[in-house]
């Protein structure tokens, strides 16, 4: 995980950990059986949080990827389809959103999911986000 320095946010974290938890195991899900990559970056970006998964699966064709937020659209055997949907519902819940990116071209592949929150210089409360 690369950070920027603390970072903070007023939030209800384990909300916030279901979102991280479910583009990691997204990431996992897609990543290659060798060689397979996942990057976890947090940076202060004026007065707001992005927090960038990163990886080098196979990415999403476009009729998953135009629907990614939909309730029930899933391309798993063992999906719900639920897990982004619920996730925007949070972020927003939250003052936030996601972004995404998504390649499927050999060599390039893979998808980018960032979750954007408003940040606090409360450093009580909330998720907080530090460089180990």
């Amino acid at each position: 995980m690369k950070t920027d320095g603390p970072a903070f946010a007023p939030v209800f974290a384990s909300e916030i950990l279901q979102i991280l938890s479910n583009f990691i195991l997204n990431s996992f899900d897609a990543a290659p059986s060798e060689g397979g990559v996942l990057c976890v970056r947090v940076k202060n970006v004026g007065k707001r949080i992005h927090v960038t998964i990163a990886d080098n699966g196979r990415g999403m064709e476009d009729s998953v990827y135009k629907n990614i937020f939909t309730p029930h659209n899933t391309s798993k055997a063992h999906g719900t389809g639920l897990g982004l949907w619920l996730s925007r519902g949070i972020a927003e819940k939250h003052g936030g959103c996601i972004g995404c990116r998504s390649s499927t071209v050999p060599g390039k592949s893979g998808t980018t999911f960032r979750l954007t929150l408003p940040a606090s210089k409360v450093t009580n409360s909330g998720l907080k986000l530090v460089k180990n």
